[in-house]
Formats: structure tokens, sequence, C-alpha cells
């Protein structure tokens, strides 16, 4: 188990690298449910953004607690990736805004043409 110092000091690294980077949350399509659902992987994955908000991005209240390890089951606290899915609401972004050994925390953000 990770010290929460330590998750809290890698999610502040993540912020700054996903600026200085210009990172924004990746965004999922209605048309990719279907593939993403029958085990097609994500386009390189969520991006680790931490405490960074790409401007003009908004970050809503849902946070989810996800399995990175791909060894979870479905009746574990953390959802599974095809659990997490089944929340997505497509054209909404996503990304990890902190991370364990074991799971991680993805935010749902509202692109900026969305609003």
């Amino acid at each position: 188990m990770m010290d929460p110092r330590v998750i809290h000091e890698n999610a502040l690294k993540a912020a700054r690298k996903a600026a200085r980077l210009k990172r924004i949350p990746l965004v999922i399509e209605a048309e990719d449910l279907p593939l993403l659902a029958e085990g097609e992987p994500l386009r390189g994955g969520f991006p680790f953004l931490g405490t960074y908000i790409p401007k003009g991005w908004t970050r809503t209240g849902n946070t989810y607690f996800v399995d990175s390890s791909g060894w979870g089951g479905s009746g574990e606290l953390a959802l599974t990736l095809k659990q997490l899915l089944a929340k997505v609401v497509p054209g909404r972004g996503y990304a990890v805004v902190e991370a364990g050994q074991f799971q991680v925390y993805v935010a749902e953000y509202i692109p900026p043409k969305a609003k």
C-alpha cells in the first residue's frame, strides 16, 4: 500500500507534467463503447492529469475508484474497466487524478465545445 503523501505528491507531479505537455482527458465517443466492451484497448489509456484541469474543460462531480491491475473482480470495491465503461457518458473526457499501486481515481470532464 502506498503512503497517501506519496500518492498526493505523485498527483502534483503529474499535474505539472500534464500542464507542460498540454494533456487533455481522453474523450470516449458512443461508437467507441461497443469496441471497448469487447476488450479493445483504450487509445493510449487514460492520461494522468493529477490536479491539473486543462483550460476550457470542466471537471464534473463524477470520480470513479478503478482497479488498474487488471486482476480486480466485479465484486470488489474498485470498479473493473468494464464496470467503469458502463458508467461512461459519450462525449465526456476521462483522466486519472490519483494513482496508487493497484487502483486509480478516474475523473470525468466536460470538454470545452460541449458546454
